[in-house]
């Protein structure tokens, strides 16, 4: 099991973002399941990287090498976490150990009560992954099951 560890998100990890994001296999369970233009990245990043959004990026890092991303969605008291990891990655035991950081992440901040997953039905892999976690499935509004955990 590699050594895994969250680290905040900054311009060099751009790019790698951006390439990410772009995997099939990683942007098929997505909300706009498509690759996106450069250019719409660096208008979506550069402000999330500056801090001026209600979105929190951390790059998920396997013994110093990028491997994917976990990001917040914060809203009132409660904050959206999802997970993108390099295919080349999957079923290596790297998603159980950056959700459990995750986790551990956000109950660091006092104000957040919940966390939510909103996964597509699917994506069995994350299903499991956040069930694992004691996610509880609270709804499903067409294709999206809606997760909650309270922490």
């Amino acid at each position: 099991m590699p050594n895994i560890n969250l680290r905040k998100a900054d311009a060099s990890d751009t790019k790698f973002l951006w390439e990410l994001r772009c995997q099939p296999e990683v942007f098929q369970y997505f909300r706009t399941p498509e690759p996106v233009e450069w250019e719409s990245h660096i208008k979506w990043i550069d402000p999330v990287l500056e801090g001026k959004t209600n979105k929190e990026l951390f790059i998920i890092q396997a013994e110093e090498e990028r491997v994917g991303q976990v990001r917040f969605d914060y809203e009132e008291n409660e904050a959206e976490v999802s997970i993108s990891i390099i295919k080349e990655f999957w079923g290596k035991g790297i998603g159980s150990l950056a959700l459990e950081l995750a986790i551990k992440q956000a109950q660091k901040n006092e104000k957040i009560t919940t966390l939510l997953a909103e996964i597509h039905k699917n994506n069995l892999a994350s299903q499991r992954l956040f069930k694992k976690f004691s996610f509880e499935l609270k709804e499903q509004k067409d294709q999206w099951l809606n997760y909650t955990l309270q922490v």
